[in-house]
């Protein structure tokens, strides 16, 4: 199982410098099982480079999910300019989620603010082996009151500054039996929170501007609540 990081890397950027001069190194670079990238911070590339970046990230996770080899961690963050970029990651988080993914760590900025939120796909719904998920600023499945949710394996819910509409987090809760900690910060669209007979939950964190109206929770193993 190996980590996959899409963050800024000086000696990823030259990687991929190298590629705009020879097939081999793009071909070889991608057998490396950690990956640093970033999307954003397109100021210090040539339009050249970018086209090649798309392309190694596409080809780098491909030949990943290509492999007998479970994804233990995605660890992403993304500044967007481009609708182009955010469906690129898109593509590239379904295909690792269908590969084991374990703990999910997405933080998304858009760099354009007459772009909508980034908004997470619907295989996210049906990761079984996640054990924890960690969302930053994108918005969760469209209809995910609808589907069935099956993330038997999460023990860790943290969700920052995401629009929630009223009754998600308590159906989510439902399809995660193992849940032992929910951590919210400066979500917005909701007023209840709402646990019902939960045993394995332990902690729960809650910051908001606004405040909630209700607060009911049926969780004989809290030890923690703030």
């Amino acid at each position: 199982m190996v980590t996959i990081k899409f963050k800024h890397s000086r000696i990823q950027k030259s990687l991929i410098r190298m590629r705009v001069l020879s097939k081999q190194w793009f071909a070889l670079t991608t057998y490396i099982p950690l990956l640093y990238s970033n999307l954003g911070a397109w100021s210090n590339f040539f339009s050249q480079e970018i086209d090649t970046f798309y392309r190694y990230v596409e080809y780098a996770v491909s030949r990943f999910c290509d492999q007998d080899i479970s994804a233990h961690t995605l660890d992403m963050y993304v500044e967007y300019l481009y609708l182009e970029q955010i469906e690129l990651f898109g593509r590239c988080l379904e295909s690792l989620i269908k590969k084991g993914l374990q703990v999910l760590v997405i933080r998304i900025l858009s760099l354009d603010t007459n772009l909508p939120m980034y908004r997470l796909p619907n295989t996210l719904l049906s990761a079984s082996f996640l054990t924890s998920l960690t969302l930053h600023k994108c918005e969760l499945p469209l209809f995910l009151m609808d589907d069935d949710v099956n993330l038997k394996s999460l023990r860790l819910l943290s969700l920052i500054q995401l629009p929630i509409e009223e009754g998600v987090i308590e159906y989510m809760i439902k399809g995660c039996p193992l849940l032992e900690e929910i951590y919210l910060r400066f979500c917005y669209g909701f007023s209840a929170f709402c646990v019902n007979r939960h045993h394995n939950l332990q902690r729960v964190t809650i910051y908001s501007n606004i405040g909630l109206q209700r607060i009911d929770v049926d969780a004989p193993n809290l030890s923690y609540f703030i």
